[in-house]
């Protein structure tokens, strides 16, 4: 077979390489059957080329499908679009399939125009390179394969090309009919031609060409929604008066679409309302005095809502009325307003760490009700605890009603009792002797479905709400209310406990920003010296404070303030106790055995050694120790100058007798 060949001068890197043209059939998968005859050597293989190549494009849809060209020039709009027409044996491949077809196979893929190169794919070093021709326009073009003359082969250009072509479609039979119809009258091209005439068609029968495209947009609605948003895009008026005419006559349809939008971008409709009521103020007065008239109590929440918000923001415009009022007392006005200066930024650092501690409490609030929403109905009760308020865990620690620490029995009793140098017996640290309990709830604590309804409904309550509407409720004593619901249930769950330390610590920093305004407010100067001090960074010295007795009322007085706070605290001690540990408590709280003065004896005798000196009758308590500890003799010093040690001694003396 001998074929008229074709060749093409390709410049590569600037030189010029002859190349062969092998032609390949225009049936609409000429990029396909050129791939197939570039890697196989022939085009039985385009089909399943064109198949893989689609595979891929669908399953990374996503990442190609910008890249994907439909016969207008635009990217197909979903998969199952591109995957029907493409794989049509018909429908052309683009620059898109040659990307896809260089990561799928081991090539180098170059496509030249006019004897340049055009688009590299893949490049990878080490690639093979084959190499394709492009030519006709970007919708309408034909590709080819390019081979490179070889000089090593020992083949003419003619039986190369013969080679090549043996697995190309062969055309035969009778020669092509030539249609000899009527001479041509027009200057117009056939295809323009028949566009006039579609045209002049569709001008005189609408009604067809409606029906068409009713049946159409029905079964390609993809293919009608894209060409509507490219219609609006480019004719916006006509958009907007279809648009009109259609609100007019379908009122309904227009709120309902309104009501939608208005809730999916409220953002968007606050920005409108808040456009339209600065352009209509009097609107908006109207608006107002009616809503008030139809909903007072919303009207007083409101009211109530915006002093709460003023009390929390602090007004500049009164820190030189402050700063004035401070000067006239201290007589210094740097140093007043440096004062003022440092308590705005106490009171500024106390709403963060209000905030703050509000976010934290929310956030434990809605993670709690997410894990209660999340496990199932039909779960126990056990498992519906756990999920909602974390495992339980018993601390003898938290139990305001455990005794447990002062019961506790010295493992060493049949040791004697060590005495120092001063005459004092010591005892060690009591807590060595004795472990903190920890257990897990158990059938005797009274826990049911109204724990998680109660506490559902407090967390509920309180996930959603403002800090302002949090310094309402401080202000309405509500959050103490909650706080006594929460503290019945805390010694049962560790995150109970750290749910109410945050709401203690909210409670806290609002009284503190209380304290704050109100020390502005009456410019009092010594809470002002106290609350705007300069925050230093330095280190602290403690002294060593000398151990000695401390009377009760001395105690009382040094800690009155701690005193203060543990009265206001047992206001909300929970006021039932929960059986489990009043079990525990009671099988704590053994009796100090009998044996244990067993080993003691106690003798009391006269001295009359020193009578005659006027230091009146004397006693002396004498405990033998055990064996192995020296024997010690703690004589009592006259009346009114009594030791500590003594006073222990006749405690237990006292104890021993009424025993």
């Amino acid at each position: 077979m001998n074929v008229a060949m074709e060749s093409e001068i390709l410049y590569i890197n600037d030189d010029p390489c002859p190349h062969q043209v092998i032609p390949i059939p225009g049936d609409g998968s000429c990029l396909f059957h050129s791939l197939s005859f570039s890697i196989y050597g022939n085009i039985e293989s385009s089909y399943d080329i064109r198949r893989a190549i689609v595979e891929h494009v669908v399953a990374h849809w996503n990442e190609m499908q910008l890249y994907t060209c439909d016969e207008h020039g635009d990217p197909y709009i979903n998969a199952d679009l591109y995957s029907t027409e493409m794989l049509k044996s018909t429908t052309y491949g683009s620059l898109c399939e040659l990307k896809v077809a260089a990561a799928l196979y081991p090539f180098t893929f170059e496509v030249y125009e006019n004897g340049r190169l055009r688009g590299l794919f893949g490049g990878d070093p080490g690639k093979p390179v084959k190499r394709l021709r492009f030519s006709g326009s970007f919708l309408g073009g034909h590709y080819e394969v390019l081979l490179p003359y070889s000089t090593s082969s020992g083949l003419s250009p003619n039986n190369l090309l013969n080679k090549h072509t043996e697995y190309l479609p062969k055309k035969g039979g009778r020669p092509k009919k030539v249609n000899r119809g009527k001479p041509k009258t027009s200057k117009l091209s056939r295809s323009q031609q028949i566009r006039e005439a579609a045209a002049r068609y569709r001008q005189n029968t609408p009604e067809k060409r409606k029906k068409t495209l009713a049946r159409y947009s029905s079964s390609h609605p993809e293919v009608n929604r894209a060409s509507v948003v490219r219609y609006t895009a480019s004719h916006l008026e006509v958009n907007r008066a279809s648009v009109e005419r259609y609100t007019a006559s379908h009122p309904e349809v227009n709120r309902a679409a309104v009501a939608r939008y208005t809730a999916t971008h409220p953002e968007v409709n606050r920005a409108a309302v808040a456009r339209y009521t600065a352009t209509h103020p009097e609107k908006r007065r109207e608006a107002a005095a009616r809503y008030k008239d139809l909903h007072p109590d919303v009207n007083l929440e409101s009211v109530r809502r915006k002093r709460l918000n003023e009390k929390l923001q602090f007004r500049l415009k009164n820190l030189e009325k402050f700063t004035q009022a401070l000067t006239n007392k201290i007589q210094d006005r740097l140093e007043a307003e440096k004062l003022i200066k440092w308590v705005v930024h106490s009171r500024q650092q106390a709403l963060v760490n209000f905030s703050k501690t509000i976010d934290r409490l929310k956030d434990k609030f809605k993670i709690s009700l997410e894990k209660l929403n999340a496990c199932p109905a039909d779960s126990i009760l056990h498992d519906k605890l756990e999920a909602f308020l974390g495992k339980s865990e018993h601390r003898n620690n938290q139990e305001p009603y455990y005794a447990q620490e002062a019961y506790k029995v010295f493992e060493t009793k049949d040791k004697a009792i060590a005495i120092d140098n001063t005459g004092k017996a010591v005892f060690g640290n009591v807590k060595k002797h004795g472990k903190g309990l920890v257990w897990s709830c158990n059938d005797l604590c009274t826990l049911d479905e109204n724990v998680i309804v109660q506490l559902r409904t407090i967390f509920e309550n309180l996930a959603n709400k403002t800090a302002v509407q949090y310094y309402a409720l401080i202000e309405q004593e509500k959050l103490i209310e909650f706080l006594i619901n929460i503290n019945t249930f805390k010694p049962h769950f560790p995150r109970l406990r750290t749910i109410s330390r945050e709401m203690y610590q909210i409670q806290s920093i609002s009284n503190l920003l209380k304290d704050i305004d109100a020390s502005l407010e009456k410019s009092d100067v010594e809470k002002i010296k106290k609350y705007g001090k300069q925050q230093n960074i330095g280190s602290i010295a403690m002294e060593n404070e000398e151990s000695h007795e401390i009377l009760e009322d001395e105690v009382i007085d040094k800690h009155k303030a701690a005193f203060k706070s543990l009265k206001l605290k047992c206001l909300d001690t929970p006021k039932t106790e929960c059986m489990s540990y009043a079990v525990k408590n009671v099988s704590e709280r053994l009796q100090i055995p009998i044996s244990v003065f067993n080993h003691r004896s106690i003798n009391i005798y006269i001295d009359h050694t020193n009578m005659h000196e006027g230091r009146g009758l004397m006693l002396s308590l004498f405990v033998p120790p055990a064996p192995h500890a020296p024997v010690r003799h703690t004589p009592v010093t006259p009346r009114g100058k009594v030791p500590s040690s003594a006073r222990r001694e006749r405690r237990a003396l006292s104890l021993y007798r009424s025993n």
